[in-house]
This record gives structure tokens, sequence and C-alpha cells, in this order.
């Protein structure tokens, strides 16, 4: 005969009353047997299948299906705008003046030409 089920008077640090262990013990002793193996299995397979039921949405419940949106053709890009290089006003005489800040640059380039070479001697 299979050996005899018995629970422990704490789980999990919760004790348990006698009146509660020794029909759980009973019930243990009859779900040893044979018959008692079929009636879980029964049991078991009965709460799967109301489980399952009640998982699986009802078609009232689920929303309408939404038709697919057709795809928007990408946009060229915008060539960006190039810069304009500024001009100056013309003077009287219809020439164009002349930029200030360029002749800045060259009369800077010009002096660090000539102490360049006037420091830096050649051999």
């Amino acid at each position: 005969m299979a050996k005899k089920g018995k629970i422990p008077k704490k789980i999990a640090g919760v004790k348990l009353s006698k009146a509660v262990r020794k029909p759980a013990e009973k019930l243990i002793a009859k779900a040893q047997t044979p018959e008692g193996r079929r009636v879980l299995a029964a049991g078991l397979a009965m709460a799967a299948s109301v489980l399952a039921t009640r998982s699986t949405p009802k078609p009232a419940d689920t929303p309408p299906p939404v038709p697919p949106v057709p795809p928007v053709p990408p946009e060229a890009p915008v060539p960006p705008v190039p810069p304009r290089a500024p001009t100056s006003p013309p003077d009287g005489m219809g020439a164009h003046m002349v930029d200030p800040g360029a002749i800045a640059d060259a009369v800077g380039k010009a002096a660090s030409a000539f102490i360049d070479g006037f420091f830096n001697k050649r051999r």
C-alpha cells in the first residue's frame, strides 16, 4: 500500500490547525488511489478548459478591424539655397567698391610673410 500522506504543522511559516490538516490528509490518501488520480485529472482538465474559454476574447469584445493605411510616397528633399556672395553697391562710376575685409586679409598675410622672412634667416 502507498505511504500515508502527512501535512506538516507549519507551511511557509503559517501554522495549520488540526481541523485543516486531518481532512487534507484524508483527501491526499484518496488521491493516491487509481480512482482518485482519475478524478484529479478530470478536475484539472475541466479547470483548464474553463480558464481557456475565459481567456479567449469573444467576437463582441474584439474591435472591428481597421483598414490598412496606404503608404505615402516620400517627398523629394528641397535643395538648399546656395548662399549668395555679398555684393557691394556700385560707386558713382559704375565700378564696384572694394571689400575692406579682403584688403585687411591681404595686408595681414603680406606682413606675416615679411616678418617670417626677416626673423627666419636662411643660411
